[in-house]
């Protein structure tokens, strides 16, 4: 986990922006089926642009990993008052990124949430003003 993201692992990211102004393009839900005795649990089915920017993600070594459930709190609070998003860091967008990705793998769905609700383009539309202020050359 680097501390460092470069103005070039930012536009890597960035680059997966425009997929979130279309969020019902970014997963299928496959509802659960009876035939008989048989049941079939359905599930959520994220797009492949939705899984290559999640690689992507991971690739750029983008990530601040924290102890995801102790900081929900603060997530929430960002999640809930948006103004408050727009004032986020680099840190903090880095901290988020990785509780909704982690937060997906045990709580089904949550990613297709915050997506549905808009917050991960916001987030993303966050790191874009703050890649804009960033001079070419320089990483934070």
């Amino acid at each position: 986990m680097s501390q460092t993201v470069t103005a070039q692992q930012m536009d890597a990211i960035l680059q997966y922006l425009p997929i979130f102004d279309h969020p019902e393009e970014c997963f299928t839900e496959i509802p659960s089926t009876k035939e008989g005795n048989t049941i079939s649990f359905g599930g959520i089915v994220y797009s492949d642009a939705v899984g290559a920017f999640l690689k992507a993600l991971y690739r750029q070594d983008f990530f601040i990993q924290i102890n995801w459930p102790e900081w929900q709190g603060q997530a929430q609070m960002l999640f809930e008052h948006p103004e408050l998003l727009k004032q986020a860091t680099l840190e903090t967008l880095r901290k988020l990124l990785w509780l909704h990705v982690r937060k997906e793998r045990f709580c089904e769905g949550h990613l297709m949430e915050m997506i549905q609700t808009g917050h991960i383009k916001a987030i993303l539309e966050r790191l874009k003003e703050l890649r804009q202020s960033m001079p070419e050359e320089a990483g934070k």
